[in-house]
C-alpha cells in the first residue's frame, strides 16, 4: 500500500508544472524595456510583455505575477488551477485589465484565483467564470454600461463552491448593471460564499441595479458585505430549494428593497434572512436593549425578524477589508 501512495503522488506530481526551468510562475511587466512576449517569462529580467503572453504558455497549477499598468487585453483561461496575482493592491501602480470593448478575463475551467487586479468592462461583464472552487479577492471591479443590456461586474455560471471575498465593486451608478450574479446554464451554482466585499452604485433611485442577483444558485452564503447607494442590495430568483443564507450584511441609503426576495414559499425556497444591519435613522425600536430591532424588516416576500441596531455580528465590527 505506501509503495502503491508512493507512485500515486509521483504520477499526480508529473502533471505538475516543474518543467521549463523548474519555474511554475511567469512573470508581466509592460514597463520593462527588456518585456518582450518572445521571452519565456520566468523572471522579472525577462518578463512577459503582455498577459496574453503569459497565458499562451499557461499550463495547470501555474502563476502568473503582474505588474501596475493598465492593460487593454481580452483574456481567456482556460487551464485549471492558475492563479493571476497583481503585485500591488491598490494605489496608481496596481493592474488594470480594461479592453477597449469585451470582456476583460474569461475563465472556462475550475480552480482559478484572480487577486489584486483592477477589471473594467466597457459597456460588457467584467469576469466571467465557469466552473467550481475559483477565489476572487482583493480585486476592484467597475461596470459600465450604457443601459440598453445588462452588464455585471462577475457572473458566475455552473460554479460551485467559490469564493468571492474583499473586492471592491462599482456600478457607477448606471442602468442594468448588477454587481455579482449567480447562474447556472446547465445546473445551479452551489454551496459558494460572497463575503467582506463593498458594493456601490449599482442603479441609482430611478435605474434598476443590484448588487447581487441569486439566479440558478443554491446554498449560498452571503455575510458581511456592505451596499451602498444601490437600487437592490441582494436580489433573489424564484428558486425552490434555494437554502440561502443572508447574516450580517450592511444596507445604507438603497433606493429599493435591501434584500429582494421574489420567493412566494419561503418553506419551500428556504431563504435565510437574519442579522443584518440597515443604516437608516429611526427605523427602529430596540426596547430590551439586546442589539436587536423590536421591528421586523420587509424583504419584499420574506422579513429579517432580527435586524441589527449597530453594525455589528456575533461580536465583531462589519468592516470589510476591500480594496479603494
Amino acid at each position: 500500500m505506501p509503495q502503491k501512495g508512493i507512485s500515486s503522488i509521483r504520477n499526480q506530481s508529473g502533471k505538475l508544472n516543474f518543467a521549463k526551468g523548474g519555474s511554475t510562475s511567469i512573470y508581466v511587466d509592460k514597463s520593462s524595456s527588456k518585456a518582450s512576449d518572445k521571452n519565456d517569462g520566468y523572471a522579472w529580467d525577462r518578463p512577459k510583455l503582455t498577459i496574453q503572453g503569459a497565458i499562451d504558455v499557461l499550463e495547470p497549477w501555474m502563476e502568473i505575477w503582474i505588474k501596475g499598468g493598465t492593460y487593454a487585453e481580452n483574456l481567456v483561461i482556460s487551464s485549471e488551477n492558475v492563479v493571476l496575482h497583481g503585485v500591488v493592491q491598490a494605489g496608481s501602480d496596481r493592474v488594470e485589465i480594461a479592453p477597449a470593448s469585451g470582456v476583460p478575463v474569461i475563465v472556462e475551467v475550475g480552480y482559478c484565483e484572480i487577486e489584486r487586479i483592477s477589471l473594467k468592462g466597457t459597456n460588457a461583464n467584467c469576469l466571467s467564470l465557469t466552473g467550481p472552487g475559483h477565489k476572487i479577492h482583493d480585486c476592484v471591479v467597475d461596470v459600465n454600461s450604457n443601459g440598453l443590456a445588462q452588464r455585471t461586474g462577475i457572473v458566475l455560471d455552473d460554479c460551485d463552491k467559490c469564493l468571492i471575498y474583499d473586492n471592491h465593486f462599482d456600478g457607477n451608478n448606471a442602468l442594468s448593471t448588477i454587481g455579482i450574479r449567480v447562474d447556472g446554464s446547465l445546473s445551479a451554482s452551489v454551496d459558494g460564499v460572497i463575503r467582506d466585499n463593498f458594493f456601490e452604485g449599482f442603479g441609482s433611485v430611478a435605474l434598476a441595479g443590484q448588487g447581487i442577483n441569486l439566479n440558478n444558485a443554491q446554498r449560498w452564503l452571503i455575510t458581511k458585505n456592505i451596499f451602498d447607494s444601490c437600487y437592490n442590495g441582494i436580489y433573489c430568483e424564484v428558486k425552490e430549494n434555494a437554502l440561502h443564507t443572508i447574516v450580517g450584511n450592511q444596507f445604507y441609503s438603497n433606493f429599493g428593497y435591501d434584500i429582494c426576495d421574489n420567493n412566494p414559499d419561503q418553506q419551500t425556497s428556504g431563504i435565510y434572512i437574519m442579522n443584518n444591519f440597515y443604516g437608516y435613522t429611526g427605523w427602529f425600536e430596540d426596547y430590551d436593549h439586546d442589539g436587536i430591532g423590536d421591528v421586523a424588516i420587509c424583504c419584499y416576500l420574506n422579513y429579517d425578524y432580527a435586524p441589527l441596531t449597530y453594525p455589528h455580528y456575533q461580536g465583531v465590527q462589519l468592516t470589510p477589508g476591500v480594496m479603494t
